[in-house]
């Protein structure tokens, strides 16, 4: 008899410790609820409970530090009878990218003045090709940009003495109606050698015509050109 019970005792607790097992709930498994979203990132709480009964009613005693999870347990409703508010889950702020602005001024530090005289005539477009510049005659015409010298000579109407720089793959830049040409075709030039001596107009003043061209198109020089103070 005694050892009868002993063994029907044994299976109890056998049976009692299979359905404590079968009744807790996976920590993995899917998010039944927006509530369930939100306590996500909140750890199951450590609950401290006496003794708990298995479905064949024999007492089961649960270590302190241990929770028994029962069917339907959310996170949040875990939390809450613990006494714990579930922390919100809080999408992580955007990340700022700062970019470097483009200098406003980008363009005009492309070329250099090619004289010192003062801008007599403007660019128009469909109108004119490029812009005047005046100063004196025999004035030091310098080259806009380093290059290469593509042309150099006297063959091009209206230019007369013409001199033609070739610096990329998008960008020329022409210096017409000259004195005296410095460099010849072919020539690799810097930017700031003084390629040419200023001619004048007519009634004598000097005067260079100056031209831009990217892409082969003619654009307004005084975009590439730093701005003047005064």
């Amino acid at each position: 008899m005694y050892l009868h019970a002993s063994t029907r005792w044994r299976l109890l607790l056998l049976c009692a410790t299979l359905t404590t097992f079968t009744g807790c709930v996976s920590t993995h498994r899917p998010v039944a609820s927006p509530e369930d979203a939100e306590a996500q990132s909140f750890p199951v709480p450590m609950v401290e409970v006496s003794s708990v009964s298995s479905a064949d009613g024999v007492p089961l005693t649960v270590e302190a530090g241990f929770y028994r999870a029962n069917a339907g347990d959310t996170l949040v409703s875990t939390a809450k009878s613990s006494g714990r508010a579930p922390a919100s889950a809080k999408p992580n702020p955007a990340v700022s990218v700062k970019r470097n602005p483009a200098p406003a001024s980008a363009e005009a530090s492309r070329f250099k003045w090619p004289v010192s005289g003062a801008v007599a005539a403007k660019f128009a477009a469909g109108r004119s090709k490029g812009v005047e510049l005046g100063g004196r005659l025999g004035d030091p015409v310098k080259a806009a940009g380093g290059g290469r010298v593509v042309y150099s000579g006297v063959g091009v109407k209206p230019y007369g003495r013409l001199i033609v720089i070739r610096h990329d793959d998008h960008f020329v830049t022409a210096y017409g109606g000259l004195r005296k040409l410095l460099v010849g075709q072919g020539a690799v030039v810097k930017q700031g050698q003084s390629i040419a001596e200023m001619g004048a107009e007519t009634n004598g003043n000097g005067s260079l015509k100056f031209e831009v061209r990217k892409d082969g198109k003619p654009v307004d020089p005084l975009i590439y050109l730093p701005k003047r103070q005064g």
